[in-house]
């Protein structure tokens, strides 16, 4: 019998204690199901990875959180499946990076019985991915009217383009060409362009 781990790891202390000074976080789930994390072997439970997003949210609550999922684990139930969609939906990941189990022999995985069709796995993956995007849409909106500190990756025809410290893409009208690699403050204004994923921003008074 596999016992389950405990709840509390060096690496989620570790976690815990570092997260208070970040604005983006990735944090690996790969599955909203305690009975599929117990056969994925992890080292943690829902309860324990939920505890930690929230705690950090209570300091950041403008918390850019992202994550990983694997879909069509061995034995994955469509019950299985929807705890892994209402944890994605509960805690608001913004990006998913969705991956469909893939069979490899010789490990113990690929020796389970249960096997999930890829049809289901391709379907699932492609749930996930939509509800992100929705959660993302919904982030981005509560950022309008916010500060941010842009880092600079590029100027071009007077338009700067960088990440914000929410980890999100931003572009700012912007005459100062030297400011690559270099911060600026902005005023998110509006939601991306239709097909685009940088946040439209204007600049703050006091920059360089």
């Amino acid at each position: 019998m596999i016992r389950r781990p405990p709840r509390s790891t060096p690496l989620y202390s570790s976690a815990a204690s570092d997260v208070y000074k970040r604005q983006h976080l990735h944090l690996c789930l790969q599955s909203g199901s305690d009975r599929v994390l117990l056969a994925m072997r992890r080292l943690y439970n829902l309860e324990s990875f939920e505890q930690l997003i929230i705690n950090a949210r209570h300091v950041r609550p403008d918390l850019n959180a992202t994550t990983d999922i694997l879909v069509g684990f061995p034995g994955e139930t469509d019950a299985d499946f929807d705890a892994t969609y209402q944890a994605v939906k509960k805690l608001g990941f913004t990006h998913c990076h969705t991956f469909r189990y893939a069979k490899r022999n010789g490990t113990r995985a690929a020796r389970m019985e249960n096997q999930v069709d890829d049809t289901i796995k391709r379907r699932r993956s492609t749930v996930i991915r939509e509800l992100a995007a929705t959660n993302r849409t919904a982030y981005l909106g509560g950022l309008l009217g916010h500060n941010q500190k842009m880092l600079v990756e590029s100027v071009s025809d007077q338009v700067a383009r960088g990440y914000g410290e929410c980890f999100v893409p931003i572009q700012s009208p912007c005459k100062n060409s030297t400011l690559v690699r270099d911060f600026m403050d902005v005023r998110i204004s509006k939601l991306p362009r239709p097909g685009a994923t940088s946040l439209r921003a204007i600049p703050v008074e006091g920059n360089k």
